[in-house]
């Protein structure tokens, strides 16, 4: 059976490393292609997305004038779904309004980017 495909917003480091659009547990974590990502300790799921639409959407949502950055980018991804129902941080719940078609994860793994449309 095949695993089901998911989409993780990503952004891009000085660097030129990939780490989470949001900070979890204070800090980005950092993504690797082909690798898998896990969760931090002391610290709630990783989010991803269940359609490439909800993670556009989230993009131009969040953004302020509803174009899409060059910065971020979405990749393809497998996960491990996480029990947890929000986000938290220490013990403290910090996020629990997520936005549609978020899916909470204890691990992903990136797979190959989505080409988007850019503003």
């Amino acid at each position: 059976m095949t695993p089901k495909l998911y989409y993780k917003v990503v952004t891009e480091g000085l660097d030129g490393n990939l780490f989470s659009y949001t900070m979890e547990c204070g800090t980005f974590c950092k993504y690797a292609k082909n690798t898998w990502t896990k969760r931090p300790e002391n610290c709630g799921p990783l989010a991803v997305f269940n359609n490439i639409k909800t993670a556009v959407n989230f993009l131009i949502n969040d953004s302020r004038d509803g174009k899409i950055k060059i910065k971020y980018h979405i990749y393809k991804c497998y996960i491990h779904e996480s029990k947890d129902t929000y986000l938290w941080d220490r013990d403290i719940q910090w996020h629990t309004r997520l936005p549609p078609g978020t899916v909470l994860a204890d691990k992903v793994k990136l797979l190959e980017e989505v080409e988007i449309k850019r503003s």
